[in-house]
């Protein structure tokens, strides 16, 4: 697995350099509305309106290389909301976030489960990063992040693992069920990245809606 090798085989400068526009251009993520199409991506009124924030940012100096495809532009946008997703440390004793790793095993592993599971990651990265900043527990991305290297390990969680990790954060059962499942998502799309990134955006959607109805019923009381 590329992602227990990275120190030791290093990347090559051009992800290196992705992956440094990646990290500046999370910033301006601030100031984005982002608004995705059923697929579960940025729709193109949000593609133009990220181009033109980079175009016209301060942080862009000196220029970055031109997007020209629409290919280019999609891939600059999600590379940035991939790492802003998971821009965490999943172990006190990683030198970098988990979103950096994990961006730098999609664009250099040739590991077909690398592949995958940063993959299918990539295309749920922007449905989970609404949980970023949810309180009362429900901000679980490490959780998606650890369910993919777990994957990419080949293996599947146990029910002692998942305990350990998640804890006592969650009252709701329905909730505590869902994330149990996103160990599982991986496993059950049996390679397909596309199938898998569905199933952990309706994970996401499901967290993110329980989220809100419990500081509805907060405020409620």
């Amino acid at each position: 697995m590329f992602i227990n090798d990275i120190w030791s085989y290093g990347v090559t400068t051009n992800t290196k350099k992705i992956v440094a526009e990646a990290q500046k251009d999370g910033y301006l993520l601030n100031f984005l509305q982002l608004d995705l199409d059923e697929d579960g991506l940025p729709n193109w009124k949000t593609i133009n309106s990220f181009v033109e924030l980079v175009r016209t940012s301060t942080q862009n100096n000196p220029p970055d290389g031109e997007m020209n495809t629409p290919r280019e532009k999609l891939d600059r946008l999600m590379n940035a909301i991939f790492l802003k997703t998971f821009n965490l440390r999943n172990y006190e004793e990683d030198p970098l976030s988990a979103g950096e790793i994990l961006l730098f095993t999609k664009l250099e592993s040739i590991d077909r489960r690398d592949q995958f599971a940063t993959r299918a990651l990539y295309l749920a990265a922007p449905t989970i990063l609404k949980l970023r900043g949810l309180k009362g527990g429900y901000n679980v991305r490490r959780i998606f992040s650890l369910a993919a290297y777990k994957a990419m390990e080949g293996g599947t969680a146990k029910s002692k693992e998942i305990k350990i990790l998640i804890g006592d954060l969650f009252e709701e059962e329905n909730l505590r069920n869902a994330v149990h499942r996103i160990w599982y998502v991986f496993k059950d799309a049996r390679g397909n990245p596309e199938r898998c990134a569905k199933g952990l955006r309706e994970l996401a959607d499901g967290i993110y809606l329980q989220a809100n109805k419990a500081a509805q019923s907060q405020k409620a009381s």
